[in-house]
């Protein structure tokens, strides 16, 4: 199983690699003419967890890291991202929590590495920037501290998966051809948890998604 997820996370570091060589073969076939970006991000993130019990993007985080793109035509751009992102779940004692009294709350704080295809549209009135973009694409996230408080978990989150690989969608706008801002849904394609390979433990499988609401400025 191991060896399973180390070929599956070298295969995937493989694909932005692959879609920057294709995008650079495409587009020109000199360096001079492909046009860069860099970009800083920083948010905040609100998050849940289906399979604990509850309703809500309760569990608000941070998130903040760099972005590097590379125009493929005037209008598709391609990025590669390395961003902190906090997820986990919360809920407090109120109307969505199964258990009143017990404020569950779960911190997962991981590395991401989305690779994001974005196509943009509605000129500045200097037609300078492109205003509106509409984004999606696949992450991978490397989770690196997991904590747990009045869960079934609280013993356990060295059970939870240090891999994980999700899809997003979003949409950004440019407020000037610097800053913009962004909203993104990620939603996870493997469990955090998964009750099926943990025999004796009383607690369900979970699966992360999470809303992104950020600032990015460009260099």
């Amino acid at each position: 199983m191991l060896l399973m997820s180390s070929r599956m996370l070298t295969n995937f570091l493989k694909f932005p690699l692959l879609l920057f060589l294709l995008s650079g073969w495409s587009v020109t076939t000199t360096a001079q003419e492909l046009t860069f970006g860099a970009t800083v991000v920083a948010g905040v993130t609100a998050a849940q967890l289906d399979g604990d019990l509850s309703a809500g993007y309760n569990k608000v985080g941070l998130t903040a890291g760099l972005r590097g793109t590379i125009e493929l035509s005037e209008r598709w751009t391609l990025a590669m991202e390395i961003i902190f992102a906090q997820r986990g779940s919360r809920y407090p004692t109120g109307i969505n929590n199964p258990n009143p009294g017990f404020p569950l709350n779960i911190t997962t704080s991981y590395i991401d590495v989305p690779v994001v295809v974005s196509i943009s549209d509605w000129l500045s009135a200097d037609e300078t920037y492109y205003r509106i973009h509409l984004r999606g694409g696949l992450a991978y996230g490397r989770l690196f501290n997991a904590v747990a408080r009045d869960s079934p978990y609280d013993a356990s989150t060295d059970l939870f998966s240090d891999n994980d690989l999700n899809f997003l969608l979003g949409v950004a706008y440019n407020i000037n051809r610097k800053i913009a801002v962004a909203f993104r849904y990620n939603r996870s394609l493997t469990l955090l948890f998964d009750n099926n390979r943990q025999a004796g433990l009383n607690a369900n499988s979970l699966l992360s998604h999470f809303l992104t609401m950020r600032v990015e400025y460009q260099f």
